[in-house]
C-alpha cells in the first residue's frame, strides 16, 4: 500500500545517497545531463522520481505537487536559458 507523509509534516531536511554506476552508464548519464543542459544529478533525481509515481510508491497528490512544481522549475529555468541567448 502506498504511503505518504502529509505536506505539513515533511521534514525540510533532505537525504543523499551514493549510487555507484559502471563507467558505460556514467558516460551516457553525463551525455544526457549534457543534452538536457541538466546536471546529472537531476537526471537521477527526476527519474528516480518519476519511477516511484509511476509504481503508486507516492500518493497522487503528493505527485500532482512535484508534477507541478517540476512544471514551474522547467519555465523559470527556459525563461532564463531564453534571455541568455538573447
Amino acid at each position: 500500500m502506498s504511503q505518504s507523509t502529509p505536506v505539513s509534516n515533511q521534514s525540510a531536511t533532505q537525504t543523499k545517497y551514493t549510487v555507484p554506476f559502471s563507467s558505460v552508464v556514467n558516460a551516457a548519464l553525463l551525455r544526457a545531463a549534457a543534452a538536457e543542459r541538466m546536471e546529472p544529478t537531476e537526471i537521477i533525481q527526476r527519474a528516480t522520481i518519476d519511477r516511484l509515481m509511476e509504481d503508486d510508491f507516492i500518493e497522487k497528490v503528493d505527485a500532482d505537487r512535484l508534477k507541478l512544481f517540476r512544471a514551474l522549475i522547467d519555465r523559470a529555468v527556459q525563461a532564463a536559458q531564453d534571455d541568455a541567448t538573447t
